[in-house]
């Protein structure tokens, strides 16, 4: 594989990645705290293993947080208006 292949693959799993959590982050505003289990089968329909990288990401910046199984928004991401 080239190197332009490489990049151009990984930026490919890049976009595939932001907008997995893109649709968590919305899913989690709609329908409240969700098992990790539950968000993987719903937003997973492509059964790749890059839901696994977005909600890793997402809680390593602390957009999302853990409570046992239960995965929830972190304050600052559910409430933006108080933190202004």
């Amino acid at each position: 594989m080239t190197s332009n292949s490489k990049s151009s693959a990984e930026q490919k799993v890049q976009n595939i990645v932001e907008r997995l959590q893109e649709r968590v982050v919305d899913h989690l505003k709609a329908h409240g705290p969700q098992p990790w289990d539950t968000l993987v089968m719903e937003l997973n329909q492509s059964r790749t293993g890059h839901i696994h990288t977005a909600l890793k990401e997402l809680q390593q910046w602390k957009t999302i947080k853990l409570r046992g199984w239960m995965v929830c928004l972190t304050e600052e991401v559910s409430n933006p208006q108080q933190n202004s």
